[in-house]
């Protein structure tokens, strides 16, 4: 049994008896905390999953964190498919262009992306691409890397878009999602 489906059901169980399930265990925990720490339970031994988890952030708290999606493409550790059905489960996550390889069920969207969630929210899906892609051009930094999941983690393009989107949180309260390239 992977850990998602045993912590809430493959996420199809509702949250109020995720909750209850922490509370019958004397887990006297704020709702934020149960949420994200099942969330780091899973990422750590779920790798491939995240998806079980990733519709409680639209729906469970009443202002939502920002949230960069950072994809390799072609990652042998963690599908793209996995990153892009998670992405799509949490309500207004752009595709913040390029696109790379377009991601049917998210909206494409410009850079910078800014509060395209709420007045003090960005969500959005970036995509990074190693070397070796047909008809794609490797990412900065990614140049000599043949693995996307590498690529997506210390190209120089992801450090650079992942130190931007903190730098303009705390500049301006509004995270951005810059192209790095």
């Amino acid at each position: 049994t992977r850990v998602g489906e045993a912590l809430v059901a493959a996420g199809n169980i509702n949250s109020g008896a995720f909750l209850q399930s922490l509370k019958n265990a004397n887990i006297n925990v704020p709702q934020t905390t149960a949420f994200a720490g099942a969330a780091l339970i899973q990422q750590l031994l779920d790798k491939e999953t995240p998806a079980s988890f990733a519709g409680f952030y639209a729906s469970e708290f009443d202002s939502r964190p920002s949230l960069l999606i950072q994809e390799g493409l072609d990652d042998s550790f963690i599908p793209n498919r996995s990153t892009r059905v998670s992405s799509a489960a949490v309500i207004q996550v752009a595709q913040v262009e390029p696109l790379l390889e377009p991601v049917d069920l998210l909206q494409a969207s410009p850079a910078p992306l800014v509060a395209n969630v709420d007045d003090g929210s960005t969500a959005g899906l970036f995509q990074f691409a190693p070397a070796g892609l047909a008809g794609i051009e490797a990412s900065q930094g990614c140049e000599q890397q043949d693995e996307g999941h590498f690529c997506a983690q210390d190209g120089a393009a992801a450090v650079a878009q992942f130190i931007s989107f903190f730098e303009t949180f705390l500049e301006s309260g509004n995270a951005a999602i810059v192209n790095p390239q």
